[in-house]
């Protein structure tokens, strides 16, 4: 894999590379910090397995990934988010070292780990010659942790040439160039960054980084997008959905924007497509191929929705194979038969740490395939067209979960006897039911708790329900058609009288967004049935209402109306108190 930073720090030294809020970074600068980073660490550590990486979206991140490229040690995105002992269990798992960060986590780092390395400290100029360690045929070049179905994340080992063949054909097929500036606004930890930040520098073009919490404010974001001339941009279709109100009102702008991570509906794009001057990418891929395994340019006829639900996810990259095998594994060519989807061929990842038998890649007719779970089918035009799941995994605002992993999260609960979780398509939120032990009577508040403590806020369960028992079918499966889909509500209301101006307007917002009855102003959000995607439309509606530019961390830290109210009010307090003294 070639060492794209150290080419074009020869090559086009004094071209911006990164652009991260104030900070721009020429090429030259760019080799120079990773130079002086890798050195240092290799002056001081010996027989490096992993790195891991504890910080949010930004420049120092991106130090972090390309020092490691250049070091050819592996490594490991940590959720900052997510509970310590998770955290705990990736880096036992992968071995990891020691954790890079910078002053904002360094406090948080140091209680999942002894050896932490704060980049903002580091000598700028510790030693800038170039560095570059030969890789070895088949090194790892990044371990990806998703959602397991044992109840343990897994560990996704990715090669150097998978990850060199997946820059060049995505670059390819998004017909990216040096003139290019690309946008990267999503998540770190999960898979789908990877084509933001890692093809604009292959290319020698410039990455735009935005800030934590940009999209909570999606007008300024287009603003800021269409101010920087940034003209390409990769979303969720649920993000996507959020940005598209204030973007459309650029139509007439360049621009290149790639959907993946979720079914994209037609009914989505039929007001737009066609009466814009954008391409749309709808792409499809996973974790063990990178990120990307088909892409399908969107067109008029993509509207249809009398054609079929989703949008087809298209054809594959170069090089990538693609095998649709029926109930007896034989192949499927014909269009309109739905068959189990398998994926080979250039560019699929090593395997799963810490498993020999990696049951989900096999040898068919001499070649090797990735059982993806999805079920699939050919269409006229020859497109692929995701139909749905043959297990338990499922993706909600583009996050890979494997319900089966929250399940035993739950039966770990030393008072819980039995539980099933289910994804409801329609609401786009997951559903948990549990069973207490006799002589027990476990309250929903206290599982939700005890969650938090065990999984990442995007597995957690928008609701979760208590019962005696499971309704069956006939042979004995739970019969999930008869479960209920909201909890016994309390016949209590919120005296209106008694709340103060801002948790009346908060309270409006709630029910808006859920469109649900509230109750107290002391329930949490998520426990109400709030997803991520409605915290974010909530964010979007308090900032409109109050002027603010507040970030999704808001919602997190401050889950009951009224907490919301009173951190709202104390910050109008600071800026009264700012105002004073001019």
């Amino acid at each position: 894999m070639e060492d794209f930073i150290l080419k074009y720090a020869k090559k086009t030294p004094n071209k911006i590379a990164i652009i991260f809020k104030e900070k721009k970074v020429t090429y030259y600068e760019l080799n120079k910090q990773v130079n002086s980073i890798a050195n240092y660490l290799n002056s001081k550590y010996k027989d490096i397995k992993a790195i891991g990486l504890y910080m949010d979206r930004s420049y120092e991140m991106l130090l972090g990934v390309l020092v490691s490229l250049r070091l050819n040690i592996p490594y490991v995105m940590l959720n900052y988010m997510a509970p310590e002992s998770r955290n705990r269990e990736i880096i036992e798992a992968s071995k990891i070292n020691f954790v890079l960060t910078y002053d904002n986590f360094i406090a948080s780092a140091n209680k999942i780990i002894k050896n932490t390395i704060n980049i903002s400290t580091l000598e700028i100029d510790y030693n800038t010659k170039d560095i570059f360690v030969n890789p070895i045929y088949g090194a790892t070049a990044y371990i990806m942790f998703t959602s397991g179905t044992t109840g343990v994340p897994k560990g996704v080992k990715v090669s150097r040439e998978a990850l060199n063949f997946f820059i060049t054909e995505y670059s390819k097929k998004i017909q990216l160039s040096c003139d290019d500036k690309v946008d990267y606004a999503l998540s770190a930890v999960f898979t789908g960054s990877i084509p933001c930040y890692l093809p604009p520098l292959y290319k020698g073009g410039t990455l735009v980084i935005q800030p934590e919490g940009i999209l909570s404010n999606p007008k300024l974001y287009v603003e800021s997008i269409i101010a920087q001339n940034i003209n390409y941009l990769k979303f969720t279709p649920t993000i996507f959905e959020i940005v598209l109100p204030y973007l459309i009102n650029y139509k007439n702008h360049k621009l290149n924007i790639i959907l993946s991570g979720e079914k994209l509906l037609r009914s989505k794009i039929k007001d737009f497509i066609g009466d814009v001057n954008w391409n749309v990418y709808n792409q499809y891929g996973f974790t063990e191929c990178v990120a990307g395994l088909t892409s399908h340019l969107l067109n008029k006829e993509d509207a249809d929705s009398s054609i079929s639900k989703y949008v087809p996810v298209g054809k594959c990259f170069p090089g990538r194979k693609i095998l649709l095998l029926n109930d007896k594994d034989q192949e499927i060519k014909n269009c309109n038969v739905v068959g189990k989807l398998y994926a080979g061929g250039a560019g699929l990842a090593d395997g799963y740490i810490n498993e020999d038998s990696n049951s989900s890649f096999m040898v068919i007719a001499g070649e090797r395939f990735y059982n993806t779970g999805d079920l699939a089918m050919f269409d006229y035009n020859n497109n692929i067209n995701i139909i749905g799941r043959s297990d338990s995994q499922v993706k909600v605002n583009g996050v890979r979960i494997e319900l089966s992993e929250i399940e035993s999260a739950i039966i770990e609960h030393q008072n819980i006897s039995n539980a099933y979780v289910m994804f409801n398509e329609e609401q786009g939120k997951i559903f948990a039911y549990f069973i207490s032990n006799k002589e027990k009577n476990i309250k929903e508040k206290e599982i939700f708790n005890y969650l938090k403590n065990k999984l990442p806020h995007y597995m957690i369960p928008s609701v979760i329900i208590a019962l005696e028992n499971f309704p069956q079918t006939d042979n004995g499966k739970v019969d999930w058609r008869k479960l209920p889909l909201k909890k016994t509500s309390s016949d209590n209301s919120i005296d209106i009288e008694n709340l103060t101006e801002k948790e009346h307007i908060i309270l409006e917002l709630w029910e808006e967004v859920l469109k649900e009855k509230i109750y107290s102003i002391d329930e949490d959000f998520f426990e109400s049935g709030g997803t991520s995607l409605q915290a974010y439309q909530i964010l979007i509606k308090l900032n409109c209402n109050f002027g603010l530019n507040l970030s999704i961390d808001y919602i997190f830290k401050n889950r009951t109306i009224r907490a919301q109210a009173l951190y709202l009010g104390d910050i109008e307090d600071s800026l009264e108190e700012i105002d004073e003294e001019f």
